[in-house]
């Protein structure tokens, strides 16, 4: 079985969010399964050595969307994905595609109209972003990252869908903290940035980690810098493609997202390692933190998240007990890359 993941973003490493981790770990999991995996996504233009080898091999070969190997898997990258489906069926030649993130649907279509069975895995509800209404079709099948996108979906359109959580192959995560800052990963409005601000500026003794996932807009980006250069204690990195240095310094997961996030899969990383998160109760965050952390609106007042952050940082024996339960959840089978790959497996397998 060859399985082509196909997605309109950018993908590792010219992005590097929760779906490009998903997918990296997914192919990684099918490959070990005996399973040939292939991703095809847009290419960002930003003169790097992607950029560079991608426009050489395509000068070279003719080819629009040519393939680099350094994955272990072939990524096919060009401009406009959707218009590269032709050219990859016919080389890479998918028994079935599975479409994830940006605008899914206007893949799906291209898939279908190729005559390849395809899989809308939903990672988020923005469904009005996917690229037009969702509908039924003999070769479209669905999946859901939550039961939360699950039940939005169903809701919705009338459509049952089979949720398989995010595979995280923990060994690429897990570590032994040092337990020394508060981690918040992807500074963006709709992921909390504002109580991550406010909460480092009320508590200058606690030294906080701001990465960057998203690509944020120059100006943006700069207004933040200047905030973080005024809050001694705010260490700012950029996109990580190896997030084990950072889970290795975190004594808390900070994810105060406004959205309603699907999953959360930072929580799930970071779990592994027995970190527990603050986080808001939003979407399925209440999945992927289960007994593992504290949940609060973010609509609260700053003064609740205050509260919560400070009795998690400076009681012992919360802390420990909270820690205890995040280990103890990150094992849980239901999450397991194991379990989560052979129910893949099946999945593809039925249609």
């Amino acid at each position: 079985m060859k399985i082509l993941f196909a997605t309109t973003h950018y993908y590792l490493p010219q992005n590097a969010g929760g779906s490009e981790s998903l997918t990296h770990d997914l192919c990684l999991s099918l490959k070990d399964n005996g399973i040939d995996c292939g991703v095809l996504a847009d290419l960002a233009a930003a003169k790097d050595l992607i950029w560079l080898k991608n426009r050489i091999k395509t000068k070279l070969t003719g080819q629009a969307y040519p393939a680099d190997y350094g994955f272990g898997y072939p990524v096919y990258r060009g401009w406009n994905p959707v218009n590269g489906i032709k050219e990859i069926c016919a080389s890479f030649r998918p028994d079935i595609a599975v479409v994830l993130a940006g605008k899914p649907l206007l893949l799906a279509d291209a898939f279908l109209r190729n005559g390849i069975k395809t899989v809308v895995y939903i990672q988020d509800v923005d469904f009005h972003r996917h690229g037009r209404e969702y509908d039924a079709h003999p070769l479209l099948h669905y999946l859901a990252n939550s039961q939360f996108t699950a039940d939005a979906f169903q809701t919705a359109f009338g459509f049952e869908v089979k949720v398989i959580p995010p595979l995280v192959r923990t060994e690429r995560y897990t570590v032994t903290p040092n337990q020394q800052k508060v981690v918040f990963v992807c500074p963006s409005p709709l992921k909390g940035v504002e109580v991550a601000f406010k909460l480092a500026e009320a508590n200058p003794d606690i030294p906080f980690l701001f990465v960057e996932s998203w690509f944020i807009p120059p100006e943006e980006k700069q207004g933040y810098l200047q905030r973080a250069s005024h809050c001694p204690n705010i260490e700012w990195l950029a996109r990580q493609m190896d997030m084990r240095p950072i889970y290795a310094q975190a004594k808390i997961m900070l994810v105060p997202s406004v959205c309603n996030e699907a999953w959360g899969r930072v929580v799930t990383e970071s779990q592994a390692s027995g970190i527990p998160t603050l986080a808001s109760n939003r979407g399925g965050l209440p999945e992927s933190v289960g007994d593992g952390g504290i949940l609060l609106s973010p609509d609260a007042d700053i003064d609740v998240w205050q509260r919560a952050l400070n009795s998690l940082w400076r009681d012992d024996a919360l802390y420990n007990r909270y820690s205890q339960a995040a280990t103890a959840y990150a094992s849980r089978q239901g999450i397991q890359p194991h379990y989560l790959a052979t129910e893949l497996i099946g999945f593809l397998h039925s249609i």
